[in-house]
């Protein structure tokens, strides 16, 4: 937090919140603010493994059958 600019004083779960606010806007009702944070985790983590992949590292790829 040496910048001040980059922090806004909202707390993940205010965001996760907003998010869930967001999603219900638009009719998606199924996912409450865990089930948003878990999303993302997964997004997260998938998004890691591929560029781990595309790195040609083979990091992130433990089991032979995720080729």
């Amino acid at each position: 937090m040496t910048n001040p600019s980059n922090y806004n004083g909202k707390n993940k779960e205010a965001l996760l919140n907003q998010i869930v606010q967001q999603l219900l806007s638009v009719g998606i009702e199924h996912r409450d603010s865990a089930g948003v944070l878990e999303k993302i985790n997964t997004l997260e983590k998938q998004f890691r493994m591929a560029e781990d992949f595309l790195a040609g590292t083979g990091a992130g790829i433990t089991d032979e059958k995720d080729l």
